[in-house]
């Protein structure tokens, strides 16, 4: 009496048509697996993603006394990861003249407000304490809404020359996640 089918014994399959898929899906993911751990990504660095520049407008200065200078700015502009948004901010530039040896201040905050029901809240901060004539790298970090990052910034004209009533734009770039 013949076995039942289910019970016969399986050939190899090795030199089959089926063996050989296998064997192409096998190494198939194994070079995915290396190709993404090569990526900066999965080396705990991000790639940059992040590119945005804010034209703003000062809506108020104030001179703080002999040595800083305080702008407030605001505009609108579409941001990645945001889309259609208000921005708000401040900067600050001076000199602590009376220390020794002196020391500056460069600060830049920027709120970001998406609109059109996206209320999603990016703040970011720059800057900080340095000697006076040494400015150090303009690098920004950023958190809110689900998000975080960090990157550099440039501003034109640089925002230690604006006053009210004028325009400048910041340019930053670097990366941005989600969190």
């Amino acid at each position: 009496m013949p076995r039942p089918r289910s019970a016969q014994p399986r050939p190899e399959r090795a030199g089959t048509k089926y063996g050989t898929i296998a064997g192409w899906l096998v190494a198939g993911a194994g070079a995915f697996i290396l190709a993404v751990a090569g990526t900066p990504a999965a080396q705990g660095t991000a790639p940059a993603n992040f590119r945005v520049t804010l034209n703003a407008s000062v809506t108020e200065s104030d001179t703080g006394g002999c040595c800083f200078t305080f702008n407030f700015f605001r505009g609108t502009a579409g941001i990645p990861r945001v889309g259609p948004a208000d921005f708000t901010g401040n900067t600050e530039t001076g000199v602590f003249p009376f220390e020794e040896p002196p020391t500056a201040i460069r600060g830049l905050v920027v709120n970001i407000t998406g609109k059109n029901g996206r209320r999603r809240t990016l703040e970011i901060d720059a800057g900080g304490l340095y000697p006076a004539g040494a400015p150090p790298p303009q690098t920004w970090t950023a958190s809110g809404s689900g998000f975080s990052g960090s990157g550099t910034y440039t501003a034109t004209p640089d925002f230690s020359a604006i006053l009210f009533g004028q325009e400048f734009t910041i340019t930053f770039s670097g990366t941005l996640l989600p969190t």
